[in-house]
């Protein structure tokens, strides 16, 4: 199977390079990934993230769903706020991730990663069944697109185009509200994945062409750049950010990730939480670590880790940060004496670099601009 989103053919006609993420083809560059970069950092850009999950879950029993599968807690999330969560099986280990949002009495809407929307359905069904609880779950996902408006100039471009607010007041970072833009009716969910003012614009997707055609129009004037998954994975892992299969494998926890803040453990329930507790008891021996190196070239992704002579991990992902002046990178790294190292040498296929393992997110630690 080959799913295209509404904008499929958009991105062919701006010269896109398209690649697969599961079952959908999306846009890996439109020809330059350092300008794509630089519109996000420095201007604006607009993304096409239709391939996400999209789910509404209502019913009497909604909350009690999504509050004993999710390891955060949902029962305090207010209502039009919305908060980051991994989805974690039996055995405690991560298999996707996203977000959850309070709708009200609505019920609530939820995302999930592209590759793993339909794995996270089937989770969501199966534990409704097996619970026996009386939830409606709508797969939104071909019926609602949405475009990540991006950059320090998102609200001068969105206010173009709505007249509604768009301050940090009216849409709070971790907030959503439904916005008109373009004409076009819109649920606006601020996130912060790239590490800048970032709005996205959950729309019907019968008007996904119309929206996607007045935001570069309204955009020229502050240089708006598309940009695709090739820029997007620089971006957040100048953040730090993690992704699922690609950072993580089948044994990934929270801990191992440094994504424990995510889990709450003073729940007295939720999936995974038994097996959390018993792997807590036993020494950890290797972590996802970030991982800095000097100079131009970033190790290719894959490349072995040492500490001296001693073989300890791999990096799972890697780039050269332009606006850092230097290489970042992800990588797992073991270290059974407990503490991790803090120099490391990264060999690939052209030699070796000397690293350091540091601390995340490497750009705008204190997240100042995501929260602009």
């Amino acid at each position: 199977l080959e799913y295209h989103t509404a904008l499929h053919d958009r991105h062919l006609a701006l010269g896109a390079s398209m690649e697969w993420t599961g079952a959908w083809k999306r846009p890996s560059n439109y020809g330059d990934v350092e300008q794509e970069y630089w519109a996000v950092r420095k201007h604006v850009s607009v993304m096409d993230v239709s391939t996400l999950g999209k789910y509404h879950i209502a019913g009497p029993d909604a909350l009690q769903l999504l509050d004993r599968l999710y390891p955060c807690h949902v029962a305090d999330l207010q209502p039009w706020r919305s908060r980051y969560t991994l989805l974690l099986n039996e055995a405690g280990y991560i298999f996707d991730d996203g977000l959850v949002c309070s709708l009200g009495e609505s019920g609530f809407y939820a995302t999930f990663t592209s590759a793993g929307a339909d794995a996270a359905e089937s989770w969501l069904r199966e534990w409704a069944e097996e619970w026996g609880l009386t939830v409606h779950i709508a797969n939104l996902t071909a019926a609602r697109s949405a475009i990540n408006v991006a950059g320090p100039r998102t609200r001068e471009l969105l206010a173009k185009l709505s007249g509604d607010p768009l301050d940090a007041q009216a849409i709070p970072y971790g907030g959503l509200r439904e916005i008109t833009v373009a004409g076009i009716p819109c649920r606006a969910i601020r996130v912060g994945f790239v590490g800048e003012l970032s709005i996205e614009l959950h729309h019907p997707s019968r008007h996904s062409a119309a929206l996607w055609d007045a935001l570069l129009e309204a955009g020229a004037e502050f240089e708006i750049q598309p940009h695709g998954l090739d820029a997007l994975k620089l971006l957040r892992l100048e953040k730090g950010h993690f992704i699922i299969g690609l950072d993580t494998d089948f044994d990934s926890t929270p801990a191992k990730v440094g994504a424990d803040w995510t889990v709450r453990m003073d729940k007295p329930t939720f999936v995974g939480r038994t097996a959390l507790e018993r792997i807590a008891r036993i020494p950890r021996e290797r972590s996802l670590l970030p991982l800095t190196f000097a100079g131009r070239r970033a190790p290719e992704e894959g490349a072995q880790l040492f500490v001296e002579n001693s073989h300890v991990g791999n990096i799972t992902s890697s780039r050269f940060s332009p606006v850092l002046g230097m290489a970042v990178a992800l990588g797992w790294v073991r270290h059974p004496e407990g503490a991790p190292p803090t120099q490391i040498t990264a060999r690939d296929t052209l030699g070796e670099l000397a690293g350091a393992v540091t601390k995340a997110p490497f750009y705008d630690p204190r997240g100042e601009r995501l929260r602009a």
